[in-house]
This record gives C-alpha cells, sequence and structure tokens, in this order.
C-alpha cells in the first residue's frame, strides 16, 4: 500500500488481540474528510477467517470486508468524525483463539 501512497506511522495506528470463533473486538478511530484511508487486518497461522465492518458514528455500516484470513479496505470517509471497526474471528483452529493486528494507513484524497 506505501506504492500507492499510503504512510503507515508505527504504533500510532496499531491494534491487536486475540478472538476466539464468533468472537468481535471494535476500535474506535477519528477519520477525517479528505483523507483516503486503509485498513489491514491480518491474523496468525490459527485465524482462518476474519471480516472487517467499518460503521460510521450512528452505527450505519459503511463498509464490510469478505470473510479471508487477512483483509485490507480502502476507505476515503464522507464526513470527519468517529468510525468504528468491528473485527469478526469468524473461524479459528484454535480453542483458545487466534492472535490478530490491524494497522491503518492513509494519504491525501487527491480527487478533491
Amino acid at each position: 500500500f506505501e506504492k500507492k501512497g499510503y504512510e503507515f506511522r508505527e504504533f500510532d495506528d496499531q491494534y491487536s488481540g486475540n478472538l476466539v470463533s464468533g468472537e468481535s473486538g471494535y476500535i474506535t478511530l477519528n477519520l477525517f474528510k479528505g483523507l483516503q484511508y486503509v485498513i489491514v487486518v491480518g491474523g496468525s497461522s490459527e485465524a482462518k477467517q476474519i471480516a472487517v465492518s467499518v460503521y460510521d458514528e450512528g452505527w450505519k455500516e459503511v463498509l464490510r470486508s469478505p470473510e479471508k484470513s487477512s483483509v485490507s479496505l480502502e476507505l476515503t470517509p464522507k464526513n470527519t468524525g468517529v468510525y468504528y471497526v468491528k473485527v469478526e474471528m469468524v473461524n479459528s483452529s484454535a480453542e483458545n483463539g487466534a492472535d490478530w493486528v490491524q494497522l491503518m494507513g492513509y494519504k491525501i484524497d487527491k480527487k478533491k
């Protein structure tokens, strides 16, 4: 994604955790109109399927990923505000769950 012009800051936009199959975690983000974002989520080898959804501040779903072992979503918010990212462990091969990590990059929306 860096070849597409996205910038990633170390640790500022990184989240991680452990989820068992069927469990979800939420991340709250402040996103800005005029920027393009990429949200990348990957799991350990036990994470067979992860799904990621993005909701606006009214909890309206604005984007959803396919269920895969790692996913990426590109998003250009229509408004500045609070957004929620749901990370769902759809399928894990381990009883004690699987580790996951989320990174976020951004760039200026040149379509403006």
